[in-house]
């Protein structure tokens, strides 16, 4: 969308103004190297972000950070950490607690009033799909996969839970 006029240069049938607000994220300042030397994350280290928002009011949030989680502790490697950008849930339950299980480490870093640093320093940035906010690591050029919640929230009518069938 954000290339819209330059890449559709034809005539439409509408006199009406429309405006395009650029891009609508900033780059960010930070580079990888010094993104990760500030988070304490050793240039090898494997570090994916979760980012969420909204944990303790929104119950598809906490659905996909518990997917997300159990997932990380199961098959990521071991060391690999997962940092959760997103209110501790008020009561969490012992697989949103902080820790580690067969796989990797999960570390609640809270709510940063800079998300870019974190998405800068990640190999890969996990974004609700419902909001604006998977934008800015993709605009980045930040691997950033896209979540629904699997509850059906977001899902069009009659899709199924994924498209290679229920994970098990």
């Amino acid at each position: 969308m954000l290339d819209f006029p330059r890449n559709r240069r034809q005539e439409y049938g509408t006199t009406a103004p429309v405006s395009f607000p650029g891009p609508v994220v900033e780059t960010f300042t930070a580079e990888r190297g010094a993104a990760r030397a500030g988070l304490g994350i050793g240039e090898r280290d494997e570090v994916a972000v979760l980012s969420l928002g909204g944990m303790n009011t929104r119950a598809e949030s906490r659905r996909m950070a518990r997917a997300v989680i159990r997932a990380w502790r199961a098959y990521a490697d071991r060391g690999a950490r997962l940092l959760v950008l997103a209110d501790r849930p008020d009561e969490p339950a012992p697989d949103l607690r902080d820790g580690h299980g067969h796989g990797g480490t999960v570390v609640w870093a809270g709510v940063a009033s800079d998300p870019g640093t974190y998405y800068r320093a990640a190999d890969v940035v996990l974004n609700d799909a419902m909001g604006s906010a998977v934008c800015d690591p993709a605009r980045n050029r930040v691997p950033t996969v896209a979540l629904l919640d699997a509850g059906g929230a977001g899902r069009p009518e009659g899709a199924s839970r994924t498209a290679a069938g229920p994970v098990r």
